[in-house]
């Protein structure tokens, strides 16, 4: 009765942890990566604020190029009151005037090109936003692939775990084992829920992730992502590098930045230049001729030592400031590009061992031990180490499967290169 028993309980256990393992939404619609990209672009909240910052910003060199509104004015002029009496004052008259300032020439073209480029600036950063966003999704989309597969392989698992926990049971039942090699079983058996567990919880969090750059509501099922090619690494890490100083919208912007920090130093020494005011007015006299008036100011910069020699300071050091962001955006790229390069290679080469050599060595390894313990010429704790070493393995394959793929999307991001790609789509794009 005890051996019955003893025989239940780990499937009374499963039942149990299974109920109160947490729910992880989910849907049988296979969705491709292609979907959720063109998704993201579409409706990621992030990626639209950045769209309409460049909106803006693309509105302002007109502005800048344009000249101060003009003035207009009335004016009266009486000897009696300030209110012209026109029947009681014969010289009162009113006088209707208009005036322009006028930038000294080249200002307003200088403000116009800083404008100019600052939207620049701004549409790279919203491209390479952009292509932030699509790495991201990308990389949560591989994590959901993992977690389905590792999720998967621990059922099947668990399956022959609970199947050699039989036979132990049998074989302790008729005395040709002992009640040590039953607990190893449901030990097994237990820590393959314990990992079910945390894995459906870690899934829960990459559907999470994934609803928020997909601007979808929280809680949303997510289909089944669908498996993808392992495309070899057809490039060295300095080519990658080359294309990213040629194409990286990072950089790009980096180099908007100078050229609009080198116009904005131009213009602030252009300060010291004079600005001009035209104008005319026009006036009314009861008794006199009507009165016609031309006038021409100059606005002189002589608080220069206090405003407009700061100003020139503070653009030079902007200038070098900016040339400071993007040595150090470049010397970033660089890195990021050598440390993904490198972690791909060595994920591509691990994953080749496992597959022709550590998973089929250790699967038969565990098909010899399994036949030899049903004849008795093994003992269960060498079946049970060789059963664990498969599994290891095979899960140790998904990540590395993933960690490449995840450092390919990485190295597309950085360098504006199909990696992931056969050659002729968009980076990433299968």
């Amino acid at each position: 009765m005890k051996a019955i028993i003893s025989f239940q309980w780990p499937k009374v256990i499963i039942a149990i942890i299974c109920c109160l393992t947490p729910l992880v939404a989910r849907s049988d619609e296979a969705v491709t990566l292609d979907s959720v990209i063109n998704e993201a672009l579409t409706h990621n909240s992030r990626l639209q604020a950045s769209l309409k910052r460049y909106e803006a910003a693309s509105l302002r060199p007109s502005q800048a190029r344009a000249l101060p509104d003009p003035t207009i004015g009335i004016m009266s002029t009486s000897m009696t009151n300030p209110i012209p009496l026109y029947f009681a004052d014969p010289i009162a008259n009113v006088a209707v005037s208009f005036s322009q300032e006028i930038p000294f020439p080249g200002k307003r073209a200088l403000a116009a090109n800083v404008a100019m480029l600052e939207a620049e600036s701004a549409r790279e950063e919203h491209e390479a936003l952009k292509l932030d966003i699509i790495s991201q999704v990308k990389e949560s989309y591989f994590d959901l692939v993992y977690f389905d597969r590792t999720l998967g392989l621990l059922k099947e698992s668990r399956h022959l775990l609970e199947e050699l926990s039989g036979i132990a049971q049998a074989n302790y039942e008729v005395g040709l084992a002992s009640q040590q090699d039953v607990l190893r079983a449901q030990t097994e058996i237990s820590l393959l829920i314990a990992r079910q567990i945390s894995l459906e919880q870690r899934r829960s969090a990459a559907v999470a992730r994934m609803n928020e750059l997909l601007h979808r509501a929280a809680g949303t099922p997510f289909g089944s992502p669908l498996d993808s090619h392992l495309p070899e690494l057809r490039f060295s890490s300095q080519e990658l590098r080359n294309k990213a100083h040629d194409m990286s919208p990072s950089l790009k912007a980096r180099e908007r930045d100078i050229a609009s920090a080198s116009s904005r130093l131009q213009l602030a020494q252009r300060q010291l230049k004079p600005d001009f005011m035209v104008g005319a007015s026009y006036g009314y006299s009861r008794e006199y001729r009507d009165m016609w008036q031309l006038k021409f100011d100059l606005r002189l910069p002589l608080y220069r030592r206090e405003k407009q020699i700061p100003g020139i300071d503070e653009a030079a050091h902007e200038l070098e400031g900016a040339r400071g962001e993007y040595d150090a955006a470049q010397q970033q790229i660089d890195s990021a590009i050598e440390e993904q390069y490198s972690m791909a290679s060595a994920s591509r080469r691990l994953i080749s061992l496992y597959d022709t050599g550590l998973i089929p060595q250790a699967r038969s390894t565990f098909d010899a031990s399994m036949a030899s313990y049903k004849v008795g010429r093994v003992d269960f704790l060498t079946m049970m180490t060789n059963f664990v070493g498969v599994l290891e393995y095979r899960m140790n394959y998904f990540e590395e499967v993933t960690t490449y793929q995840k450092a390919l999307a990485q190295l597309e991001k950085l360098s504006l290169t199909p990696l992931l790609a056969d050659g002729t789509d968009k980076p990433g794009r299968q």
